[in-house]
């Protein structure tokens, strides 16, 4: 299992590169089950662009998934603590 999570960008923002990226990491492991996380209108911009059919390929194991801004907001400011809190512990 592969998970791809993408805080930050919304709508069309980054869509080129996120869906290249996905594809990419399917071709290389065509075995493992791809989830790919972030915002709604992101999710489908990106699976758009991987559904279509002028690529003549068919990506069965990668999964879209929704997930809230709110809970968004939330892994960023944990990443964000936690960040914070390692920088203290090794500086200390």
């Amino acid at each position: 299992m592969i998970v791809v999570y993408e805080p930050f960008c919304k709508g069309w923002n980054h869509v080129p590169i996120n869906s290249d990226l996905i594809l990419i990491i399917s071709e290389r492991f065509p075995n493992d089950e791809i989830f790919f996380y972030g915002e709604q209108d992101h999710l489908k911009h990106v699976r758009d662009r991987i559904n279509n059919p002028s690529l003549l390929i068919n990506y069965c194991n990668i999964d879209i998934v929704n997930i809230s801004q709110g809970r968004i907001n939330s892994v960023i400011n944990e990443r964000k603590n936690c960040s914070g809190q390692a920088k203290k512990a090794m500086s200390g």
